[in-house]
């Protein structure tokens, strides 16, 4: 299913968190502004790109650890957290005004800014 390279880095990087608990991420990101259903749910799309028992940190690089380039990053996670979210799309000057989206809490804060619950 999923492996080589992300797998073996996801592998890694777990030997490195031991200790590391869901209700780490879920304090680090609402602290810092999260909306708190944006969390749960990049927290629940990140184990569909992980290996089992793989946990996420804010601080993960999206392309690096789970191989969400780009494109797969716009149609296949933000589109899909926003649509979920009863969120508008943002137009390009929007998108480029909040910086690129590179880590997990690059997203989580992108998503959190434009949804609903926040406007």
């Amino acid at each position: 299913m999923f492996d080589w390279p992300f797998g073996g880095r996801q592998r890694r990087a777990m030997k490195l968190r031991e200790g590391y608990a869901k209700k780490d991420f879920d304090a680090q990101l609402i602290d810092a502004g999260a909306d708190r259903e944006i969390v749960e749910q990049v927290w629940a799309i990140l184990a569909d790109h992980a290996v089992e028992g793989f946990k996420a940190k804010p601080e993960d690089n999206l392309q690096h650890m789970f191989g969400l380039a780009e494109e797969d990053l716009d149609e296949d996670v933000i589109l899909r957290l926003l649509q979920a979210n009863g969120c508008r799309i943002p137009d390009e000057r929007e998108v480029a005004a909040m910086g690129p989206v590179e880590t997990v809490e690059d997203l989580v804060m992108f998503v959190s800014s434009l949804t609903v619950r926040n406007a």
